[in-house]
């Protein structure tokens, strides 16, 4: 049987990439060592500028590939869209029926954790002011003999 030309030899699926049709595939999944030292994070066309403020920059092309969603499309080629070297894919009609897009951003893995722990304390506070008044079961203070007895008329998130 002669060879469709369409399919290159090193394009053609095997036992180690073959992904069977009942596996969803996720649009936006980026491998996770794609961008070693670094969080990486999609954001809409109209966020950029504000994500460039806090430090992120865009991935480059060369650094990911994309699950490809284009019918007839060798499997081979990345599911980026953007023309140029930026890492783009269509996220679907916005406002006015402007198509709006999404970019595949990067930020250092300390500035990542570093933002983190400061929502992390912000939301610590939040708890604390909605739980200002009210007694902490088991926060320490009371003792063990009177840990069965007593009694929260709510359950508590735990706090530190």
């Amino acid at each position: 049987m002669a060879e469709n030309p369409a399919n290159k030899p090193q394009t053609r699926v095997t036992d180690a990439t073959r992904v069977p049709m009942s596996v969803p595939t996720r649009r936006l999944e980026v491998p996770e060592d794609a961008c070693p030292g670094y969080h990486l994070h999609w954001f809409l066309d109209e966020n950029i500028i504000r994500a460039q403020r806090a430090g992120y920059e865009f991935v480059d092309a060369n650094e990911v590939s994309l699950n490809q969603k284009n019918v007839a499309t060798d499997a081979t080629v990345s599911g980026n869209i953007d023309m140029g070297s930026r890492v783009c894919v269509y996220a679907g009609l916005g406002q006015f029926g402007k198509p709006t897009y999404l970019y595949l951003m990067k930020l250092r893995n300390e500035w990542w954790e570093k933002d983190q722990k400061a929502l992390e304390e912000m939301n610590q506070r939040i708890l604390d002011r909605i739980f200002r008044d009210r007694q902490v079961l088991d926060d320490g203070s009371l003792r063990p003999s009177d840990r069965s007895s007593t009694y929260v008329k709510t359950s508590l998130m735990e706090r530190k």
